[in-house]
């Protein structure tokens, strides 16, 4: 028991993180203590507001501590002017002193001020705290990160619904905004902080708000690949192998832009990975029976619809609000809109005679690739304008009509008003994604011709 209790704490270790961040060439720079501190900072006794400083000489990623009044704590061999204060002012040099306007004069130099080196003032403001050594693996983990984020899932799903199979999407959408749910929802009950900074560096402070267990990031990453290779081997002939290669490939890639960006540790990784490997064999035993209901029952949207809004509803209360319910309203809104957009293409009669499988899987034409651009180029633009004005039609009703405030950030903050901003207007939008643009495109002429053809199952599944 100890045994794993040493592991845990090694894998939730952020010097775990600084570490595989500095062997991909992320590291401070020599200034870069004069950044304002993490709202997370704790020492490594893990006791809050303890003082944690650097030695931003051979090792920055030791530590050494001072405490409240500036007083360095003993037990530490190193002198204090080796270490750079994060989160307290530091304790002067010996023999240095501060003037009442403010400026450092050495007292042993015959009070001679201490020189700034930076000339230009703004050169130190604007300065970047950290430094990138390897171009290419920054990009190809900001790559990585972005698969994970609201704008993949705004061109992937479509660009798969509209290009691939319906039917294995629809599947592969219930398995995300599950997943999707059940990892933010465990991340404000269970409430563990990210790594924190320093010694690692954060590099989207969009999230820093967030709890870190489990990494969602992860979660996604390893369901969506794994639950399109598992649906689209079941319909399609392929080598198995090379979809698996492909799956795993997706799901680390992810996995490591997420300790290279400084937003969780390795534990939340793993934990995150192996949540959803008790999710997925969970839910594969339904999700066909869950499928056909929602597509062909005439109350599904009751269903559909209720199931997701009441989720949202029961969303874990937190304590200090960020972005992760709200992120979570959306996307879920979005998994019941492709629901109920299938359920109305089905209730119009759209639903055409399916074909046998297994499919050989062949390489598309010049044709059918051009013709996969152009279903984007036009469905995409449509789906945002759409999204838009929705949201300003739902603003103005809130403003002018109820006398509400949506310039208030208490305002944004509220539940009710997180689910008329973010629930409605993407549920309407993935209705229109799944049910009003396909029809645009059969006008234009620019369908996929087996589109409808997938509402339901071949008879041999």
């Amino acid at each position: 028991m100890d045994m794993l209790h040493s592991i845990v704490l090694y894998l939730d270790d952020p010097y775990l993180v600084a570490r595989f961040q500095r062997f991909c060439g992320l590291s401070y720079n020599e200034n870069s203590a004069r950044l304002a501190p993490s709202s997370n900072m704790y020492s490594q006794s893990g006791l809050k507001n303890s003082s944690i400083v650097f030695r931003d000489e051979d090792d920055p990623w030791k530590v050494c501590h001072f405490d409240q009044n500036g007083a360095k704590v003993p037990d530490e061999d190193e002198s204090s002017d080796k270490c750079i204060r994060r989160n307290v002012k530091a304790p002067k040099p010996s023999g240095v002193t501060e003037t009442d306007a403010g400026d450092q004069v050495n007292l042993q130099n015959g009070g001679k001020p201490i020189k700034n080196t930076t000339s230009n003032p703004d050169e130190k403001k604007n300065e970047l705290p950290y430094k990138i050594q390897y171009k290419s693996i920054y990009y190809l983990f900001s790559f990585g990160a972005a698969l994970g984020d609201e704008l993949f899932y705004t061109t992937f799903f479509p660009f798969i619904l509209w290009n691939l199979d319906f039917f294995v999407s629809r599947k592969v959408v219930v398995m995300w905004w599950i997943t999707l749910y059940l990892g933010q929802a465990t991340k404000d009950i269970v409430k563990r902080p990210r790594p924190i900074s320093p010694p690692v560096i954060k590099l989207e402070a969009r999230y820093e708000l967030e709890y870190g267990m489990p990494s969602t990031h992860a979660m996604v990453g390893t369901c969506i690949p794994f639950s399109m290779l598992y649906l689209f081997h079941q319909r399609y002939d392929f080598p198995f192998n090379i979809g698996l290669m492909l799956a795993i490939a997706w799901t680390t890639l992810i996995s490591l832009s997420r300790i290279y960006l400084g937003m969780h540790s390795v534990l939340d990784i793993i934990v995150g990975v192996l949540y959803v490997c008790i999710i997925l064999p969970l839910i594969y035993p339904y999700l066909q029976v869950l499928d056909h209901f929602s597509v062909t029952h005439p109350v599904a949207p009751f269903f559909t619809i209720g199931v997701p809004f009441l989720l949202c509803l029961l969303y874990p209360p937190v304590d200090k609000w960020n972005t992760a319910r709200r992120d979570t309203t959306l996307l879920i809104g979005v998994g019941a809109g492709i629901s109920v957009g299938s359920w109305l293409c089905y209730q119009h009669g759209f639903a055409t005679s399916s074909y046998p499988i297994p499919v050989p899987l062949e390489i598309p034409s010049f044709t059918a690739v051009i013709l996969c651009f152009i279903r984007l180029i036009i469905g995409v633009p449509i789906m945002l304008i759409t999204a838009e004005l929705l949201r300003l039609i739902i603003r103005n009703i809130c403003k002018h009509i109820f006398g509400i405030n949506i310039k208030d950030p208490k305002v944004k903050r509220m539940q009710i008003y997180e689910l008329t901003d973010s629930f409605l207007p993407f549920l309407i939008v993935a209705i229109n994604v799944t049910y009003g643009i396909p029809m645009i495109f059969s006008v234009l002429g620019i369908d996929r011709p087996s589109y409808y053809a997938e509402l339901l199952p071949p008879a041999s599944i």
